[in-house]
């Protein structure tokens, strides 16, 4: 089977799906239907999931296999989430990112300066 083209080849813009049929008996089902969210992401995000998902979540480990600053890290992630549907009002309060910035800046895995740039962004 072949995976699903999320782009138009042609001018770039989104794909739906439209039409399902059946393999067995031929029966056609016309609409407009929704895909797996596997499908929402590009393959730089899928691959950054996965990375994220090998490190376990740690920033650390993430940051020295992709070469990326916590504050990249942070941004793709967030990215991430939003297009998953999935922004900061579904997931965590702003209180316990606060409390999460503030956990790793106490043991050292990222510098005030990031929690600055962080903060700011987050205020937007």
């Amino acid at each position: 089977m072949k995976e699903i083209i999320k782009k138009c080849p042609v001018c770039g813009g989104s794909l739906t799906v439209r039409k399902l049929v059946c393999e067995s008996c031929d029966t056609e089902i016309n609409g407009k239907f929704g895909v797996e969210r596997s499908s929402i992401l590009d393959d730089e995000d899928w691959n950054f999931v996965k990375e994220f998902i090998f490190c376990e979540g740690n920033f650390k480990l993430l940051s020295e296999r992709l070469g990326l600053s916590y504050p990249t890290l942070k941004i793709k992630l967030s990215k991430i989430k939003e297009k998953l549907n999935m922004g900061k009002d579904n997931i965590n309060s702003y209180d316990d990112e606060i409390d999460s910035y503030l956990s790793m800046l106490e043991k050292g895995e990222i510098g005030v300066n990031d929690v600055i740039k962080i903060l700011k962004r987050s205020k937007k």
